[in-house]
């Protein structure tokens, strides 16, 4: 007999299809009458050896009746078989990772590596920035407030120049600027910094000279205080 849902082919005393756990009707119908069966010669085939291995037996776990383990649910209580509830549980997952390419066969989709691809590669990008910022956030910062200390202090001995427009001075270095900590000044707090270096300018006479200069400049703490503080120690 075959399921009248699905088309698959039961045994004669089932209840339920195994496939998909229709109800299969069992009862004959009244008004149809018995059709005759034909007299016919016939000659049953040889036996011949079975090629596929058959299917394991297992109980099933509402009625403890023997069924197959590739059962989607059981013949005789149509309850669903563990193996019917692992299918359905997986189909979720399988779906979205797996689908079926042009030739029949089944693969990971290619739009799906590219998406998986672009995640990993923007969670790698931000571990890196915030890392990056955490780690040298800091030495950012007071790389930057150094150089404006240097702008600063080349604005204040400029001042002090006979020819101001002639003056050139050498690249930042370490070496020349030391941060000697965080003050009071007045009504503000300051950060200051003690740089020694030196400016090239044209005298009065027009002769280059080197003009070497110590000078404190103090950056507010404040960032809506627009003063900063600055003090000329030396020049010769």
């Amino acid at each position: 007999m075959f399921c009248t849902e699905c088309g698959h082919k039961l045994p004669d005393n089932v209840k339920f299809c195994t496939n998909c756990g229709a109800k299969l009707d069992s009862e004959p119908e009244q008004n149809q009458a018995p059709m005759p069966t034909p007299t016919v010669n016939y000659q049953p085939p040889l036996a011949q050896p079975s090629t596929s291995p058959s299917s394991p037996m297992v109980k099933c776990r509402e009625c403890g009746a023997n069924i197959k383990q590739d059962a989607r649910t059981c013949p005789y209580c149509g309850a669903e078989t563990e193996t019917s509830a692992e299918i359905r549980h997986s189909g979720g997952l399988k779906s979205f990772l797996v689908e079926e390419v042009s030739d029949g066969s089944s693969g990971v989709s290619a739009q799906t590596i590219k998406t998986l691809a672009v995640i990993v590669i923007v969670a790698v990008v931000i571990i890196v920035g915030v890392i990056v910022l955490f780690s040298h956030g800091g030495s950012i910062v007071e790389s930057f407030d150094k150089k404006q200390a240097y702008r600063l202090a080349q604005e204040k001995i400029n001042e002090q120049l006979l020819s101001p427009a002639t003056a050139k001075y050498p690249k930042l270095t370490d070496e020349m600027i030391v941060y000697e900590g965080e003050f009071p000044i007045g009504d503000y707090d300051f950060d200051v910094y003690l740089i020694s270096s030196y400016v090239d300018s044209q005298n009065a006479a027009g002769v280059p000279v080197r003009t070497y200069f110590d000078i404190e400049i103090g950056l507010p703490i404040d960032e809506d205080v627009e003063k900063y503080y600055h003090n000329v120690i030396n020049m010769e």
